[in-house]
């Protein structure tokens, strides 16, 4: 499938710098469009992850309304 394809499927956008929050989007469903890696630092880096929900997986889901069952 051509990125043009995937982006025209994304309904709903999330921002995140949190991996913790990313792995538990992507195990619901989510899709990784982006990672930004900023240097904050001369040693520190940040890294800002945007996630796309595909149109074609249904009603948005989001992590907080899963338990910890959904993950394993």
């Amino acid at each position: 499938m051509e990125a043009d394809a995937i982006y025209k499927d994304i309904i709903e956008i999330h921002t995140t710098y949190s991996s913790e929050d990313v792995n538990r989007r992507l195990a619901a469903g989510w899709l990784l469009l982006n990672l930004e890696s900023h240097q904050s630092g001369a040693h520190d880096w940040n890294s800002k992850y945007i996630l796309g929900w595909p149109k074609s997986s249904g009603a948005v889901v989001h992590p907080n309304s899963l338990s910890a069952d959904d993950f394993i």
